[in-house]
């Protein structure tokens, strides 16, 4: 990207074409790597006319290089007004914070200090027989039976319930969580599915604040990250109740949703290449390839915006302050010009600078954490459930990939198996009874 907000005037050419692009309709989710694709060969910056008007990028390089440059475009979110306007990292706007995503350098990077020592490769490490145990559990619950939903059996619930665990919430609530935070994101606004999903998001920050109550009260000694963000302090301060729920938040929508949406898409692409599946089966070291392989071309947080802080321009093509930039992961994962046969899976793909996670100062926190959920459960289900048939006539893709590319439903049958031992009598007991 070439930033000309300190050089001369871009030449009068530079206009960007003005096109109807809503990410969040279902049109879209049809075939969005179609429309990427079209953008990316039309301009390096597209104008759409929805949600008010916003600039769009698609290519690698102007994709990583606003992503990085924070001081142009912004992350930052002014949901009560009173600050600068900006609108976060969503077209349209959430209504609530999400820390540190939504902050910029300073304050993101003394946010992202204080979350960093829960998302080393060393607390992953101390955490892998957690998530273990929890995955066999969800398999064991549908091993004899034969049949399951491999989103709502698998992909939903076992991330769900170590997230829960992370937080130091009862993972018994796993459902509470798991049902509203899908359906807000695939379900129309105008449907009563989004308006349970609301109520049921009203609820989890209720819970979530109910269990700071009790921390508080019982002293906020654990080792859990809300008892941690109880604990720290900026700058001799310990954080407000509203920052926690905004950082739990982040976590609770990036822990449950994205993870499940990767492993959904991976369950299907790898039943209809059997021959890959067979190679996955068992390989932790390709696993682990495969799972950045899978994010770049399945891209399941497809995009994410940025708001400009002063006049400037992209190779040319001018974006005003205040403007709304989105920035198209998703596009730039199958660009042509960075990514060799960028339109298939190539499981040991290397090097694969991806950008699934994000660029630069936002890049997800959470990548380690991600990836051992991701490759547990996947090794779970290639192993114990070798030989399972999705039945595609029954498959529900989300209506919107608007916030997330994903799945509703994708029953499946195998060749039954045996239960594993219980959950030690030292962890919570899981509940399970479907999610969706």
């Amino acid at each position: 990207m070439k930033n000309d907000s300190t050089g001369g005037a871009p030449p009068p050419a530079a206009v960007c074409p003005v096109v109807h692009f809503d990410h969040h309709s279902p049109e879209h989710a049809l075939d969005p790597w179609a429309v990427y694709r079209q953008m990316r060969d039309t301009c390096p910056v597209i104008e759409s006319d929805a949600y008010g008007g916003f600039k769009v990028v698609t290519s690698y390089k102007n994709v990583t290089a606003v992503a990085q440059d924070w001081a142009t475009f912004s992350s930052a979110h002014d949901a009560d007004g009173t600050g600068n306007g900006y609108g976060g990292v969503t077209i349209p706007s959430a209504p609530l914070r999400s820390i540190p995503v939504e902050t910029d350098p300073p304050e993101h990077t003394r946010y992202r200090r204080l979350l960093t020592p829960l998302f080393t490769q060393a607390e992953v490490d101390r955490r892998r027989a957690r998530i273990e145990e929890i995955a066999q559990h969800f398999v064991d619950q549908v091993i004899e039976a034969g049949a399951c939903d491999l989103v709502n059996d698998i992909a939903v619930p076992t991330p769900a319930a170590f997230t829960l665990d992370l937080l130091g919430i009862p993972v018994e609530r796993w459902e509470r969580y798991a049902v509203p935070m899908h359906q807000i994101v695939y379900a129309p606004q105008d449907t009563p599915e989004y308006a349970e999903a609301v109520e049921g998001t009203a609820w989890i920050l209720e819970d979530v604040a109910r269990e700071l109550a009790a921390r508080r009260a019982g002293g906020g000694e654990g080792d859990d990250l809300l008892s941690h963000l109880l604990r720290v302090e900026i700058d001799g301060a310990r954080l407000e109740e509203q920052t926690i729920l905004e950082i739990a938040w982040l976590v609770i929508v990036g822990g449950l949703d994205n993870t499940a949406s990767l492993l959904a898409n991976a369950f299907l692409w790898l039943y209809q290449n059997p021959h890959q599946r067979e190679r996955l089966r068992g390989d932790d070291e390709l696993t682990e390839s495969a799972f950045d392989e899978f994010l770049r071309y399945f891209t399941v947080t497809q995009a994410l915006s940025r708001t400009a802080t002063k006049d400037t321009a992209i190779e040319g093509y001018p974006i005003r302050a205040g403007e709304r930039v989105f920035i198209v992961w998703a596009a730039a994962n199958r660009d042509p010009e960075f990514f060799d046969r960028p339109e298939e899976v190539v499981l040991e793909r290397s090097p694969n600078r991806h950008v699934g996670f994000g660029w630069g100062p936002h890049r997800c926190i959470g990548a380690l954490v991600a990836k051992e959920m991701f490759r547990t459960a996947l090794q779970a289900v290639l192993t114990r459930m070798p030989d399972y048939t999705i039945d595609e006539s029954q498959v529900r893709s989300y209506p919107s990939v608007g916030i997330a590319c994903g799945f509703i439903g994708m029953p499946a049958t195998f060749t039954p198996g045996a239960r594993r031992s219980p959950l030690s009598a030292n962890t919570v007991q899981l509940s399970h009874n479907g999610v969706v």
